[in-house]
């Protein structure tokens, strides 16, 4: 599958780097990825910091290249137009964080409520709720839902065209499931 190639209208300032998502513009004909004209793609931030991605006008090229492991596929998933579904691409895995319970509010026992502790993270930073699969996750029997480990600096935030965030790894990354 390697040399496939998505091209995309970025419509945003290329010199921002916190925008990483654009409007397809084309796709190849020889592969389906799934992904349309008109779907938004996410990809790395890198794409718009190399001129040789450049095209003309807005538009940039994106590589979706499945060779040597997936390490040049600066294509990491793409929300359908039609369905407003979250689809990742090649090896890529979307997360979102999980609640840190030890940062909840507790009630005492005279129904005092207190607030939690500032020394304790909103989320917990070993674990992480899958949001969007591929095909090789599921081959391991995992799916959108799931609440599992991931090595240690795995996890990158992705902010979504919608303002959400979620965070991309490869399936690589992933060591545990919780049952």
């Amino acid at each position: 599958m390697g040399g496939t190639e998505l091209y995309l209208d970025t419509r945003f300032n290329p010199d921002d780097l916190q925008i990483q998502y654009g409007e397809i513009v084309s796709v190849p004909l020889k592969w389906d990825l799934g992904a349309r004209p008109g779907d938004t793609l996410f990809f790395h931030h890198h794409v718009t910091t190399n001129e040789s991605l450049h095209l003309e006008g807005d538009d940039y090229m994106v590589i979706y290249d499945l060779g040597l492991n997936g390490l040049n596929n600066q294509a990491i998933a793409y929300r359908s137009k039609e369905t407003g579904e979250l689809h990742a691409l090649g090896e890529w895995v979307l997360t979102e964080p999980v609640d840190n319970p030890k940062a909840q509010e507790t009630t005492t026992s005279f129904g005092i409520i207190l607030p939690p502790s500032d020394s304790e993270p909103k989320y917990r930073t070993d674990v992480c709720r899958i949001v969007a699969t591929n095909p090789e996750l599921e081959e391991m029997g995992l799916a959108a839902g799931d609440i599992v480990h991931f090595d240690n600096y795995s996890n990158y935030k992705l902010e979504l065209e919608d303002g959400s965030d979620v965070f991309r790894m490869r399936a690589r990354n992933l060591t545990a499931k919780e049952l």
